[in-house]
């Protein structure tokens, strides 16, 4: 994403292809670029490929993008692999639906922490509503970066619980 071609701006593209849960892969040309802002939060967590010349970068996109996709392909095709279908008491339980959420008082929303491998060593987590989570889950969405500092500075929840939650609060549907 080039802040100085025409059509719509970086951040736009980028905002729109995290909605619409399109896979981001970031590329650096400098070993000396630290994303922050809104690039910072989309790709926290990411790996950049370096690309040592920005003219290069259109030649190695198509390898980048063949290696991305080939490691999704191979991970596709094991799990298609595996020997039949699960037995019934195997099958996950589906994500519970938005709609009841806001109905959940602090230990329904403690059972699906649980449920979902979220430590709640932390207070702040230990007292959530339905409504409250379904807040933090827009947060995640719309503001990224302000979801990880808020955990981080204002409820003080530790990096591994926040990550936790952070993918549990994206299957929530």
């Amino acid at each position: 994403m080039s802040p100085d071609r025409p059509g719509p701006k970086p951040k736009s593209e980028a905002s729109y292809a995290y909605e619409c849960k399109k896979k981001i892969i970031p590329v650096k040309v400098s070993n000396d670029f630290k994303a922050s802002g809104w690039l910072g939060g989309i790709t926290a967590g990411k790996i950049y490929y370096m690309v040592q010349q920005a003219e290069l970068v259109p030649e190695v996109l198509t390898s980048i993008i063949e290696k991305e996709f080939a490691v999704q392909k191979e991970t596709v095709q094991n799990v298609t692999a595996a020997p039949g279908p699960p037995s019934p008491e195997q099958e996950p339980k589906p994500p519970p639906v938005e709609s009841e959420v806001p109905g959940w008082d602090s230990k329904k929303v403690q059972d699906w922490l649980a449920a979902n491998s979220v430590t709640t060593r932390n207070k702040a987590l230990k007292t959530l509503n339905g409504t409250q989570l379904l807040q933090l889950k827009k947060l995640l969405i719309t503001a990224p970066q302000a979801f990880y500092q808020s955990m981080k500075d204002d409820l003080k929840v530790p990096l591994i619980d926040v990550l936790s939650l952070a993918a549990a609060l994206e299957k929530l549907n």
